[in-house]
């Protein structure tokens, strides 16, 4: 967001003096809390899900048929958000968005690298501006 707010205004405007103030006085108590959070973090059940996920990835070998099937469902799923977002101003579906995109993109990426390598740049470029927008969003908020 201080990234934003810098190549949205000048040095000398009010607004960006007082984000800037605003980001610096909440980031020590941001950062404790997010320390604070990472230190329960359950490592066990972590191990678990990362077991639970290697097993089911192998029942979709890389480049596969089935593999081509997921990635076809991860796709349709981010254009149904696409049209969800376009109807609408709301962050929220935009977010969504950014999110069924992200899950194409990693889909692909683990199961399709031949496609992934053709389509890695764009992706991620789409990924990138959807998240520029979501950043803008929760700007006023500061």
């Amino acid at each position: 967001m201080e990234e934003w707010v810098k190549k949205l205004a000048p040095e000398t405007d009010p607004v960006r003096t007082h984000l800037q103030t605003s980001f610096e006085t909440s980031e020590p108590h941001l950062r404790e809390n997010a320390l604070r959070v990472a230190a329960k973090f359950d490592q066990k059940s972590w191990k678990h899900l990362e077991r639970t996920l290697g097993h089911r990835s192998r029942l979709v070998p890389v480049g596969s048929l089935a593999a081509e099937c997921l990635a076809l469902e991860r796709f349709e799923s981010a254009r149904e958000l696409h049209a969800k977002a376009l109807r609408t101003e709301k962050p929220k579906p935009w977010h969504a968005l950014r999110i069924g995109l992200k899950r194409f993109r990693y889909t692909v990426e683990s199961f399709l690298p031949e496609q992934y390598t053709v389509w890695n740049d764009n992706l991620k470029r789409l990924q990138d501006m959807l998240g520029d927008v979501h950043d803008l969003d929760v700007l006023p908020n500061w």
